[in-house]
């Protein structure tokens, strides 16, 4: 399971894009992108941007990926295959 913990609800931006299918979690200090969360006909999954994190040794290389063509549905359906459950915690 992914845990998203979060030190500074402050800190915190939560932005959905034109299908509103996800929350994106965006640091408000720097503006770094680094997690997803979504919600589907169950839990809750999501996905950590490796772009986002400096000890690359443990996640292998970031693969870009491009997924515009996707309907909502087909969107929802991938995230809940591939992304891992999740749950967000404050500290």
């Amino acid at each position: 399971m992914l845990t998203i913990q979060i030190a500074d609800q402050d800190h915190l931006i939560c932005y959905r894009f034109g299908h509103s299918t996800a929350d994106f979690l965006v640091c408000r200090a720097c503006g770094v992108y680094v997690a997803a969360v979504t919600r589907g006909s169950s839990e809750r999954r999501g996905i950590a941007q490796l772009n986002a994190i400096t000890d690359d040794q443990y996640f292998g290389v970031a693969v870009a990926v491009e997924y515009g063509d996707e309907t909502p549905a087909e969107r929802i359906e991938r995230r809940h295959r591939i992304w891992m459950p999740v749950s967000i915690e404050s500290l």
